[in-house]
């Protein structure tokens, strides 16, 4: 089962081997270039790109087997650094150089120090995610745009409603990370010039 608003308001609900993840994308951003870009695969053997700079909250579980953790992966030295920041605040965290679902089962050792349950990295951190690769993939073939002075002036309405409509969904997001959920906060005005 799949349910998506996340072209709205950046939040992925899926049934993974019957769990229930709830991805919230804080940031997603390029995959690095050929060269330095890195895969990981799992049980199935599909390959699945691991992008840069990349943030996002994952839950799933209900009761005391809940589990909010914030998933971030960055590229150091051509290598892909897995973390994942849970407890209070997410002040505690723990990172694998070696791959998601060695950071994924580390975090949960220290949650659960006896348990036999293994995790995938790949669910945890939400790298099959094929709504998430086609706006990586959108991302990538964005600097093939057209210049926006040379667009018509349907064009132009349509590339400036979806870019307040992102900056909107971006706004939502950050002040989900940044404010109190009771807080009511109204993003009132965009305003920018091309």
């Amino acid at each position: 089962m799949f349910q998506s608003s996340y072209l709205t308001s950046n939040i992925l609900k899926i049934n993974q081997n019957s769990t229930y993840y709830t991805y919230n994308i804080i940031k997603e951003e390029f995959y690095p270039s050929n060269d330095i870009l890195c895969y990981t695969s799992a049980r199935s053997s599909d390959q699945f790109k691991i992008s840069d700079d990349y943030m996002i909250h994952t839950s799933w579980g209900k009761g005391i087997s809940r589990h909010m953790i914030r998933c971030e992966i960055s590229y150091v030295k051509s290598v892909p650094v897995f973390k994942i920041w849970f407890g209070e605040d997410y002040q505690n965290y723990v990172s694998s150089t070696t791959s998601a679902t060695n950071a994924a089962n580390t975090y949960l050792q220290i949650k659960r120090p006896n348990t036999q349950a293994r995790l995938s990295g790949v669910h945890v951190f939400g790298l099959n995610l094929q709504e998430l690769e086609k706006e990586h993939e959108r991302k990538q073939n964005s600097c093939f745009l057209k210049l926006f002075n040379k667009l018509n002036y349907s064009m132009k309405t349509k590339r400036v409603h979806a870019f307040s409509e992102h900056l909107t969904v971006d706004f939502k997001n950050t002040a989900i990370s940044c404010f109190h959920p009771n807080d009511h906060l109204d993003l009132q005005k965009i305003r920018f010039a091309v």
